[in-house]
């Protein structure tokens, strides 16, 4: 730059030398000392504007960095933003309900009630006829009670008949047996047709 500097000013008073030859007056006297003066002044204000080139291209760096710093913070305010903003929305955690066990209740267990006892028939009565007679002549039984007429007599007689009609054997011989269960509740008086003194009696109750 400085050389650049040194030929502009050599070719300048080269041209000024040569202008009172071209019109016919005297050039200045121009020596080197002047050229070095003015190299020197050109030099000053060169060093001069180069420093000032310096400080405003400083200036202008310092400017470029502040702002580049404000654009660095705004873009880093702005992503913070944006990713806030946009931050993902939680999804909600669905809970499945258990389903409730129910345990069913057992049906009652129905126990058949025992059956009824059998009732047990009353125990069999026998007559004996023998002598003429009933012997015993009278008795009492349960109702349902079966009673037994044996003819043990040597001669036959006639049927065991109830006075009321409610029974009769027919004619018995010597061995003869008839029976007769009693379901009714009462007294029930009997002879013998051949020999009406022999007479008995059966009285039935619950």
């Amino acid at each position: 730059m400085q050389m650049k500097y040194i030929i502009s000013i050599v070719l300048a008073l080269a041209v000024l030398s040569a202008i009172p030859f071209l019109f016919g007056k005297k050039a200045p006297n121009v020596t080197t000392e002047d050229v070095f003066n003015n190299l020197k002044v050109e030099e000053s204000n060169n060093s001069n504007t180069k420093s000032e080139e310096d400080m405003f291209g400083q200036q202008s760096n310092n400017t470029s960095n502040h702002n580049n710093t404000n654009t660095n913070s705004n873009t880093q305010t702005s992503t913070q933003s944006s990713q806030a903003t946009q931050s993902p929305t939680p999804t909600p955690t669905v809970t499945t309900p258990t389903p409730a066990v129910t345990t069913p209740t057992p049906a009652p267990v129905v126990t058949a009630p025992p059956p009824a006892p059998t009732p047990t028939p009353p125990s069999p009565v026998s007559i004996s006829i023998a002598g003429f007679a009933f012997s015993p002549s009278a008795v009492t039984v349960k109702k349902g009670t079966t009673v037994t007429w044996t003819n043990d007599d040597n001669v036959p007689h006639t049927s065991v008949t109830s006075q009321s009609g409610g029974f009769d054997s027919g004619m018995l011989s010597k061995g003869g047996k008839f029976s007769f269960t009693f379901q009714t509740v009462g007294t029930y008086d009997y002879n013998c047709g051949f020999h009406p003194s022999m007479r008995g009696s059966v009285i039935v109750t619950n």
